[in-house]
């Protein structure tokens, strides 16, 4: 079995990362701004913000990888300056409010079977 060179793992990074992440990740970022409306808070919440940012600071990177050419594996032309994608602070955050709402959900609909 042959070892995989840091120019292969760069390679496979991009590729996942261009053609899995990066499309989840700007839907996930399109749901954030598009239906920013129905947020329980009347800011935007800090995991959102993080998931944005992480979104935002990958797009130059991912675009530079369209380049002619390109073929660095310097992880300074592989990795977001804004860390991580914030994935525990996120599920965090979407667990809380999901709870809150099935409850709020409960809530409403316990009173209209009270009215009916």
């Amino acid at each position: 079995m042959s070892a995989v060179t840091i120019a292969e793992q760069a390679a496979t990074w991009r590729l996942w990362m261009s053609t899995v992440f990066m499309p989840l990740n700007r839907r996930m970022v399109e749901t954030v701004v598009s239906h920013a409306d129905l947020l329980l808070e009347d800011t935007i919440p800090e995991p959102l913000k993080e998931l944005c940012a992480h979104v935002a600071c990958y797009e130059p990177i991912v675009a530079r990888w369209q380049e002619d050419g390109f073929d660095s594996v310097q992880p300074d032309d592989h990795i977001s300056i804004a860390g991580d994608f914030p994935h525990v602070e996120l599920e965090a955050y979407l667990r809380s409010s999901f709870e809150s709402l099935k409850l709020e959900q409960g809530r409403l609909l316990a009173q209209v079977r009270r009215l009916h």
